[in-house]
Formats: structure tokens, sequence, C-alpha cells
């Protein structure tokens, strides 16, 4: 099957003559996959770049025992039109083997992980915050990853770059619902990112936040 590949050095992509239109709401489920998979390098887990163990931003490894605070957002991309996957197993140092797409066990996990492939990222810190706190921004996520954002590529994906979030209120669990709004600052690494937030990375072809798909959650936060 062909797709949008990750190819090196941010190599430009030809916008796609006829990218499959978007859903109008996706519905996050545990183990699911949400874009074309594996298309980074390496396809799962942190680039050379992220988390191997060593504190990144502040934020440890470790084991996920009684989390006091625990909440989870969406990130989803899109280049030239076309979903790409936010790779599995992000923020986890050698992780096992994921069972009906879903990978709960590894050495040790980074406050910020990914489960599985549907962009749905975990925050989970022994924390006194309140759900309502956002503890963590767009470019905590990345450097766990081990990715990097600019004006002009993402990844390895190059090509004019454009950044769609909407916040969620607390327990909903719809978001997207009255569409995203656009991040025109100059840093959106430093978006913070809260309880059901759906935040949307665009690369080359622009689409609206009115025609961006509503994200529905399955957790309380």
């Amino acid at each position: 099957m062909g797709g949008i590949r990750a190819l090196p050095n941010a190599v430009a992509i030809a916008p796609l003559a006829a990218p499959p239109p978007l859903p109008s709401m996706i519905i996050l489920k545990e183990g699911g996959v949400n874009g074309l998979d594996r298309e980074f390098d390496p396809p799962d887990s942190d680039t050379p770049s992220g988390g191997h163990g060593a504190k990144v931003d502040g934020i440890s490894c470790g084991q996920m025992v009684d989390k006091s605070y625990h909440v989870h957002a969406f990130i989803g991309l899109l280049v030239n039109g076309r979903e790409v996957a936010i790779p599995d197993q992000i923020g986890m140092v050698d992780p096992g083997v994921a069972v009906r797409g879903f990978t709960n066990s590894a050495h040790c996990f980074y406050g910020i992980h990914t489960h599985d492939a549907t962009g749905m990222i975990h925050f989970e810190v022994t924390s006194e915050a309140k759900p309502s706190v956002g503890l963590y921004t767009l470019g905590d996520v990345l450097d766990v990853w081990g990715e990097r954002i600019s004006a002009t590529s993402f990844g390895r994906f190059s090509g004019p770059v454009h950044v769609f979030y909407a916040y969620t209120p607390l327990r909903t669990l719809l978001a997207g619902v009255y569409g995203y709004a656009e991040y025109n600052g100059a840093a959106p690494r430093d978006i913070k990112m809260y309880s059901h937030m759906a935040v949307w990375i665009e690369v080359g072809t622009v689409i609206p936040g009115s025609r961006l798909p509503k994200i529905r959650f399955y957790t309380e936060y």
C-alpha cells in the first residue's frame, strides 16, 4: 500500500492528487490506529533525540503506579490533507510486546507517553495538581518523542506548518464540537496541553478548523 513516506532530511512532499476525505469524527479506541501508520523513523517509540531513560524537560522515566495526575489529550498530524498516525510507544524505554495494538509494559514510562497509534497522549505523573491544570506543553511531548516542529517542517515532513487546537471543558468527552482555532503565536511548542484537548498539526495543504474531525475520548479526563 502506498503512503506518505517520512523521507530523510526533510524532503518536500508533493501535494496528493486526491487525499481521502476526513471523517467528521474520530472515536478513540484502545489499540486503534488513526492515519497511515509507521511513517516515522523509528516507526514506533522515541527517536535517538528523545527519551531513553534520562530526564527530559525535567520529566522522569519510572513505573506507572498510582499516578495522582492522569489526563489525556489528542494530537493529530495531517500531511497535505492526509492523516499520518502518531506512533505508539512514545515515552517508553524498552517497551514490551503490543497486545491488540496496545503496549502496556516497558522498562520505564515517562510522564508523557502513548500506548497505541490513535494519537491519544497520556499524561501520568505523581502530582497534587488537579485535572483542570495543564502541566505540560506540546514542546514537552515532542521532546520526549524526539521530534521537532518549525514554521516549515514537522519531523521529517517539509512544508508550511499550521497548528489548530480546541480546548474542552473538564469531563467533556467530545473535542472540537465548535471547530478549531488556529494557533497564531510564534512558538507552537508553548501550547499548554489540557485534559481532552485536541491539537492538529498540518504540513502543506491547510484544512480549515471548521473541517477538522471532532475527537471522542473514552476516559473521564
